[in-house]
């Protein structure tokens, strides 16, 4: 490696040595001179000539007033002009045959072996350098543009997290309020069904008032009819002169009260004996 390098320099100088040698010689301070046009002798000499063979009344006639000093005129100043290329110096001609690569031919075997071998080891090496550096390029513009799509995706990500957490929130308060709208429809399904059984119970209620009133009714009515009856008979057995209507009575009496007793209880039907007794007493006493 460091040979190829010291042949590249070595290469390099030659050149610019040789690109020196071609502009020596070359005056450039006339260049101005180069450009303006020369006017030759022999166009001075016609013209004092002919001043010379002007007649002398000519000049008379035509004295020149003497010259008024004119002013000074600022002089034009004209932009230079691109001075032409310099012409080649005329020096004997010398091939270097070192310099020109395509000039030593590939079957030539004679002076320049080496330099050849050289010139195509440069050469495999410059295109080795060239697609390198070429690979180099599309490799990193690759690296740069799956570097942006990455940082592009990494935000994109991060924002499809944050939105994710937002989404869950709104998930638990969404279920919160399923579970509130449920309670709530329960609560009111149950109000409804509170509301319905209320209801029936101040029907039955009512209903049972009703018939506790209605008893209350038919038991002093029938309280009243077995009285009637009773007084009734008394007096049948009275008008008919029987002596004991009482017997009959205390009969009947027993049997219904014995009757009530087996339906609301032992206690229910002596007490409703004795009340039954002390109706049938009272009216006897009436009559």
């Amino acid at each position: 490696m460091k040979f190829l390098c010291l042949v590249i320099l070595a290469f390099t100088a030659v050149c610019a040595q040789d690109a020196l040698s071609y502009e020596g010689g070359v005056n450039y301070a006339d260049e101005g001179a180069m450009d303006m046009p020369q006017m030759p002798e022999m166009a001075f000499q016609q013209v004092d000539a002919e001043a010379e063979a002007m007649p002398a009344a000519k000049k008379a006639v035509a004295p020149k007033a003497p010259a008024a000093a004119k002013p000074l005129k600022k002089p034009v100043v004209t932009p230079r002009a691109i001075p032409a290329a310099p012409k080649a110096a005329t020096k004997p001609w010398k091939y270097h045959p070192e310099r020109n690569v395509q000039s030593v031919p590939a079957n030539v075997k004679g002076d320049y072996p080496e330099m050849f071998k050289l010139n195509q080891a440069l050469e495999a090496v410059k295109e080795d350098i060239l697609s390198t550096n070429k690979q180099i390029g599309d490799e990193r513009k690759w690296v740069i543009a799956v570097n942006k799509i990455i940082v592009s995706y990494t935000e994109k990500m991060k924002r499809v997290e944050d939105h994710i957490i937002a989404l869950r929130k709104e998930m638990k308060n969404l279920y919160k309020k399923k579970k509130q709208i449920e309670n709530l429809k329960l609560q009111k399904a149950l109000e409804a069904k509170l509301k319905e059984a209320l209801d029936e119970l101040a029907t039955l209620t009512n209903s049972l008032k009703h018939v506790q009133t209605k008893q209350g009714e038919l038991n002093k009515s029938g309280s009243e009819l077995r009285a009637t009856i009773a007084g009734i008979k008394a007096q049948l057995a009275k008008l008919r002169g029987q002596t004991k209507p009482k017997a009959p009575v205390k009969a009947k009496s027993k049997a219904k009260a014995k009757a009530k007793g087996k339906g609301k209880g032992k206690g229910k039907g002596k007490a409703g004996k004795n009340k039954k007794n002390k109706k049938v007493k009272n009216t006897k006493r009436r009559f």
